[in-house]
């Protein structure tokens, strides 16, 4: 695959179960990872920082790349200083009511501001998570398509990450054994080219059958 981490191999898979008509089948099969993402920016901005390396092993939660985030750390230091403003005023409001100098109407309104400001706050942090790009969880990268200094905008790829210590299964069976295999039967396969057997089980059907080729997809884990 141009530009990601997915290896993908041809290999044979045989149903190791005997079906009801008393037969094996085989078919083509291709192993692809577990689990494989497209990292991307989630926000706009230019890249100042890039720790991700083409076919780099990571581990889940590594920061892979950073986008700019001075204005906002500027917004958080005034949020922050704000909030601690709004803190105090609502602690006087609240000592001053508590004496009966004060109304519900005045600590209601002071309430409501120190909400706004926390609201404040949790927005600009949850802003600035957006500027890093971390690994969902531990796997390799692909080619990385980005260089630092460049602009970013919202979606725009970095890398994929796979996760190549575990693989799945896909093949596709004619319609005339569709109905014969089911989830949890047991599936040999054969990659002829590394001489390694393993066996699998079939975690998933595809819901129809294809009107192109007649063929159901079928996944193994």
């Amino acid at each position: 695959k141009e530009g990601g981490a997915q290896r993908v191999w041809n290999v044979e898979g045989y149903v190791a179960e005997l079906s009801s008509q008393g037969k094996t089948f085989q078919t083509m099969a291709t192993l692809v990872p577990k689990n494989s993402v497209a990292l991307s920016a989630a926000t706009s901005g230019r890249l100042v920082s890039l720790t991700a390396k083409d076919g780099a092993i990571v581990k889940k939660g590594a920061l892979l790349a950073k986008i700019d985030d001075s204005e906002l750390r500027a917004q958080l230091k005034q949020a922050e200083s704000n909030k601690m403003l709004a803190e105090q005023k609502e602690q006087r409001i609240r000592g001053l009511y508590e004496k009966n100098g004060a109304t519900k109407q005045d600590l209601e309104s002071v309430e409501a501001s120190l909400k706004s400001a926390q609201a404040s706050v949790e927005l600009i942090r949850a802003q600035l998570a957006k500027t890093e790009v971390r690994a969902p969880f531990s796997g390799k990268l692909g080619f990385v398509d980005v260089s630092v200094g460049a602009w970013l905008n919202s979606g725009t790829p970095i890398a994929e990450l796979s996760e190549v210590d575990r693989l799945k299964a896909k093949f596709s069976l004619p319609q005339r054994y569709a109905s014969v295999i089911k989830v949890g039967d047991k599936i040999s396969l054969k990659d002829s080219e590394r001489n390694v057997e393993k066996q699998g089980v079939v975690s998933a059907l595809d819901a129809v059958i294809s009107e192109s080729s007649r063929t159901r997809r079928v996944m193994v884990d």
